[in-house]
């Protein structure tokens, strides 16, 4: 469990001082700061800003800006600097990692050992 709950929301916040918020926490910031609140971005992930003509359709209903970070690639603008989907993916990952490690009965049960 992820501060009490089973699931943990695909979402990501962006602090103006470039501090970042993974999850619950950070799904409680897209009311306040919906510009910096990153959601849905693996739907993102491979489109291309000049190739693929409904990326216009598809990022237009989003709240947080899409920027092109080069050939193409779509970048999220957020605090800090424009970063890719994929690594909005891999805050995502790195928060569940930190809490399974944290998890001594799941260590327990499984009987492994994080390195």
């Amino acid at each position: 469990q992820v501060n009490g709950s089973s699931t943990v929301p695909s979402v990501v916040y962006f602090a103006p001082d470039n501090s970042t918020l993974v999850g619950a926490r950070a799904a409680a910031q897209r009311v306040h700061s919906p510009k910096h609140t990153i959601f849905d971005s693996k739907r993102i992930i491979g489109l291309n800003l000049n190739q693929d003509k409904l990326v216009a359709e598809e990022v237009a209903a989003l709240p947080y800006h899409i920027v092109d970070i080069g050939n193409g690639s779509v970048g999220l603008d957020v605090p800090g600097g424009p970063v890719s989907p994929q690594k909005v993916g891999a805050l995502l990952l790195r928060q569940l990692k930190i809490a399974a490690e944290s998890d001594a009965p799941l260590r327990k049960w499984f009987g492994f050992q994080f390195k």
